[in-house]
């Protein structure tokens, strides 16, 4: 099963590598049956994100877990500010992020910033022949820099590509995760004198 989402915080279960305690985790839950794991995509204007499948508790309403694959993908348009990666990002359980900058060029407000790129993903849907084969394949992609330095949509660069299928119980299952661009980031979570600390590398999942 897959949820999307438009752009706003109100729908977002993580946002800036922190997590959310709304009550939107508790709707989406009470819509499922008991232990169902689910696709959720949210839109944001912050980078490019991966996470690992997990389980939110239960805050107020339905007192079901919600168990989902989350993936922010989108940058859509709104220039996303650089940061350090939160030391707390390990309890989003943080996969992949685009930590890829640019600076813009010319006379205007966001002149001599670091900036995230903006992206997309693209879906393909086929029919599987059995439980378990693939039926969706995802394609993350950003937006160029053309030769005069700025963004364009033609030729996107294609950053990650995903395979899922769904088992004969409805759950969503990931069959493969492949990083394209060498550029996009791994997060492998250290503990540093009783603190999570993330890096760059990842060791917590089957990686194409």
């Amino acid at each position: 099963m897959l949820f999307t989402t438009y752009e706003d915080e109100h729908f977002t279960l993580i946002i800036k590598f922190l997590i959310l305690y709304l009550d939107f985790p508790d709707q989406i839950a009470s819509l499922l049956s008991e232990g169902k794991t689910v696709l959720y995509l949210w839109g944001h204007e912050h980078r490019l994100s991966f996470y690992e499948k997990q389980t939110i508790e239960p805050v107020i309403n339905s007192g079901k877990k919600l168990t989902f694959y989350g993936r922010c993908i989108g940058n859509s348009g709104f220039p996303t500010l650089a940061t350090e990666l939160p030391v707390k990002a390990r309890e989003t359980k943080l996969l992949f992020y685009d930590d890829r900058l640019f600076n813009v060029e010319g006379d205007h407000a966001w002149t001599d910033m670091a900036l995230g790129f903006n992206g997309f993903v693209t879906m393909k849907f086929v029919r599987p022949k059995q439980s378990g084969d693939t039926s969706l394949y995802l394609t993350y992609k950003s937006l160029s820099l053309n030769e005069n330095g700025h963004l364009t949509d033609e030729n996107p660069t294609i950053l990650v590509n995903e395979e899922w299928s769904v088992d004969s119980n409805g759950n969503v299952i990931l069959n493969k995760i492949e990083p394209i661009n060498q550029e996009i980031t791994q997060s492998l979570h250290i503990a540093l004198s009783g603190q999570q600390s993330p890096s760059n590398v990842s060791t917590c999942c089957t990686i194409s």
